[in-house]
């Protein structure tokens, strides 16, 4: 069931400093830690070493003080650490205890939590210009993204944090965020939503071994779409909706809502996804006009969030312009050089939001 698009947002004290903006109220959504494990595979011990963790207030979130070496061949010498810091946020510092002068709460999936240290991330980037923009000022750019988050855990992550009123709330939107909605919204409603043909889930399952990461960032989603068109249309009413609940409780906070659009790596170069998964789309019988259905997806979607007066920021045409890969061939994640281009559009923004409060004060 999708929540009022507006509600007021209440939040009390915390004893500990590191929590002292965070984890105040229970979450809306709740699922207990039994839910949890049968809802989300990241927490029923898969991963080795397991990073994640049950949370009350998230569903799940990593693990707090990890710090792992792992190996990524496309990276400048072939590995990154992933560390987090006592919330299990990607951050290399903990929270201060009181918000920043300049303060910017940033969420999204393994997208916007970075497959890369934490210096590289999107929130690491976006700090460091901002520093350079306001020198002496002080400044806190939260990274709240976390691999397998959808637009659920985007509400979720700003109630956590609400009581630091940041000045900017930035939720990196991908189109696996559609798909992945479905079964938290299912779960909350009480129905098992539509069923797939035993020999298509077998068939998904088979070739998503293979493709895992192709499948993780995208394939999946049209692949559900196109066996069932009305579930996409179930998932953008609960991508919208959240969108304007968000806009809700940042009005109530005085926080700028920035909405980005991040397309699917086979959006980007059609012709050339067409040839590098030819395999997959043929076994799963999708073709050239299911893959070019994202950008139609992504359409509808920045209409609706942009038909709420909310600002979307659609990066396709950025990135077009860029000769650099914008993911990695390796596992289809954003690269630094996209890393690096939403976080000068991020600041950007902020700029701007800055200059029209500046002004409205004198």
């Amino acid at each position: 069931m999708l929540l009022p698009l507006f509600h007021a947002l209440i939040v009390a004290a915390a004893a500990s400093p590191a929590l002292a903006q965070a984890a105040e109220r229970p979450t809306r959504f709740h699922v207990d830690a039994a839910e949890a494990k049968r809802l989300f595979a990241n927490l029923r011990g898969n991963d080795s070493p397991e990073k994640d963790v049950y949370d009350e207030a998230l569903w799940f979130r990593h693990k707090p003080g990890l710090d792992i070496e792992m190996q990524h061949p496309e990276l400048p010498g072939g590995k990154w650490r992933l560390r987090t810091n006592s919330l299990g946020l990607r951050m290399d510092r903990e929270l201060a205890a009181e918000p920043a002068e300049i303060s910017l709460l940033l969420t999204g999936d393994a997208n916007m939590e970075g497959v890369c240290s934490n210096s590289d991330t999107i929130a690491g980037r976006v700090e460091r210009s901002l520093a350079a923009l306001h020198p002496g000022a002080s400044i806190e750019v939260v990274n709240a993204g976390k691999g397998s988050y959808t637009f659920q855990n985007y509400v979720l992550v700003l109630d956590r944090f609400a009581a630091r009123k940041p000045k900017m709330f930035v939720v990196l939107v991908c189109l696996n965020d559609f798909e992945e909605c479905l079964s938290a919204y299912y779960h909350f409603s009480g129905t098992s939503g539509p069923t797939f043909a035993e020999a298509d889930a077998q068939k998904l399952t088979l070739v998503g071994r293979e493709w895992i990461d192709e499948f993780a960032q995208g394939l999946t989603a049209l692949w559900r779409f196109d066996r069932q068109p009305s579930e996409l249309d179930t998932a953008l009413a609960i991508g919208a909706g959240l969108m304007g609940e968000l806009a809700g409780t940042c009005a109530a906070l005085g926080t700028e809502l920035v909405v980005l659009w991040c397309p699917p790596y086979f959006s980007l170069d059609a012709a050339k996804a067409q040839q590098e998964l030819a395999k997959p789309l043929a076994e799963l019988g999708l073709d050239a006009l299911d893959l070019a259905s994202a950008d139609a997806i992504a359409t509808r979607f920045l209409n609706s969030v942009r038909g709420m007066r909310l600002t979307a920021i659609d990066l396709r045409p950025t990135f077009a312009k860029e000769r650099a890969p914008m993911f990695w061939t390796d596992d289809r994640h954003l690269s630094l050089a996209a890393n690096e281009l939403i976080a000068r559009e991020i600041a950007a923004r902020y700029e701007l939001v800055a200059a029209r409060e500046s002004s409205k004060a004198r």
